[in-house]
């Protein structure tokens, strides 16, 4: 559940998307699935009544004395249940003791507020003159968090397949006192086609509980999937970067080529929905300069036979991120290349396409897609990342927009071949429809079965 060293820029690039990235959607349907902030409070079980032990007359007579340790649950209610000796003395001693555990009563323990169960320790002396004090203090017991006992493999998703990427996605799991992984909320990923493979996977991973003494307890965990290309399954022997365009300049001075960065994230550019229902192929072509810290700081267009193919490669460049471009031993900045052809989808379906694909084949066919109206549960996004606003207008200084971008959502929860239903300006339109490009929702149920739906995505940039 660990992603490559190589794969570990992303996670930054998940806690700087908000600096980076500068959009919001306007309506609360398709808001992240979070909660509303409350104040943390936190608290260990605690005596209210304590019913003092009994000391066995038998015992006392025959100056017996010792102590005993006694593990017990305390309940969300502040009743007990469940005593364990764990040293005693004298276990002539045990009866005493756990009937007064059982007779008293605790106030819970308290987690973000709320009364939990919670596992605590006892420390019992039975000590001639028998004087015992009416401060009793119990130790909660150590936690062990959950473990993994079976995990199926990740498999690589086939749309990724042409692409060659390696990838990663990150999640916090919510883990029940079965070992049931009970919610899963993804953080970030490296492509929204990750997502559903990660999410397959980890429905199906069963833990461990975690546990304090004899009480099982939900769990909170983080987990890391690693998708790595298999080359040795590669139809021909290109590079990850020739495969997708990038190259970058030979130095003038007969140096050697700097190294090139690993790929983290590099989007595929939006089909423009007029070029792809009117049949239009085409080619385009980008160079822009990577920062020291591999972010695209500009992007410039150098060929497209058609402009509105040139904006969505421009769109995709700014979307995209690479590890730090080292020379000497130093980050540097980088000047790379990216070329892009925007070919038709084939008529009849080919292994290892991608969903995206498949769903502008059926567009070009003519099938219409229903409304998420009367589906069997709303809308549930499970990954969004928000636009980047455009560097061509954050150079204008203009960093407001808006943007409506149609999308339909597969079977699968993925967001495929996202229409500019308006814009601000065609940079604004092409920047919102690559961001929801990598959109992922809990897949679309209609009468119990996944489906297609159509939205419309209304971002605001600001």
């Amino acid at each position: 559940m660990q992603a490559s060293i190589s794969m570990n820029r992303f996670l930054a690039f998940a806690k700087i998307g908000v600096g980076i990235f500068g959009a919001t959607t306007s309506t609360s349907l398709f808001a992240a699935d979070t909660p509303a902030s409350a104040t943390a409070t936190e608290g260990n079980a605690v005596i209210k009544t304590w019913v003092t032990p009994v000391y066995p007359e038998e015992l006392k007579s025959a100056n017996v004395q010792g102590s005993e340790k006694v593990n017990f649950i305390v309940n969300a209610d502040g009743s007990t249940r469940d005593p364990v000796i764990v040293e005693a003395d004298d276990h002539r001693f045990d009866e005493s003791i756990t009937a007064a555990i059982l007779a008293s009563k605790f106030t819970s323990a308290l987690d973000d507020g709320r009364s939990v169960a919670q596992a605590v320790q006892l420390v019992w002396k039975y000590a001639l003159p028998y004087k015992p004090s009416s401060f009793v203090e119990v130790t909660p017991l150590p936690k062990s968090p959950a473990q993994v006992l079976t995990q199926p493999p990740t498999d690589y998703p086939t749309g990724m397949l042409a692409r060659r990427l390696d990838g990663a996605v990150r999640c916090v799991l919510d883990i029940n006192t079965d070992g049931a992984v009970s919610a899963i909320h993804v953080v970030a990923t490296t492509d929204g086609d990750f997502v559903p493979n990660a999410l397959q996977a980890l429905r199906s991973t069963h833990f461990k509980p975690a546990h304090q003494g004899t009480l099982t307890l939900p769990d909170r965990q983080q987990s890391v999937l690693s998708f790595v290309y298999d080359t040795a399954s590669a139809p021909d022997d290109r590079t990850v970067w020739q495969v997708n365009g990038l190259s970058v300049d030979a130095p003038t001075d007969g140096s050697p080529a700097p190294k090139l960065p690993p790929i983290l994230v590099l989007p595929v550019p939006v089909y423009p929905s007029a070029e792809l229902l009117a049949g239009h192929t085409g080619d385009a072509e980008v160079t822009f300069t990577l920062n020291e810290q591999g972010l695209p700081e500009t992007v410039t267009l150098v060929s497209a036979s058609n402009p509105a193919f040139g904006q969505a490669l421009i769109a995709a460049a700014e979307f995209s991120l690479f590890e730090p471009p080292v020379k000497d031993g130093h980050a540097v900045k980088m000047t790379l290349h990216r070329s892009y052809h925007f070919e038709l989808p084939s008529e009849a379906a080919e292994t290892g396409e991608s969903g995206e694909i498949r769903v502008e084949r059926e567009l070009r066919a003519g099938q219409a897609f229903k409304s998420a109206k009367g589906l069997d549960h709303p809308l549930r996004p499970v990954w969004q990342i928000i636009p980047r606003v455009p560097l061509s207008e954050v150079a204008k200084g203009n960093k407001n927009g808006k943007a409506e971008i149609e999308v339909v959502i597969d079977e699968e929860g993925r967001f495929r071949a996202p229409k500019i239903v308006s814009a601000s300006n065609d940079a604004f339109g092409y920047a919102a429809a690559t961001a929801v490009s990598q959109w992922c929702f809990d897949p679309p149920m209609r009468n119990g079965e996944a489906t297609q739906v159509r939205a419309i995505i209304p971002l605001v940039f600001k």
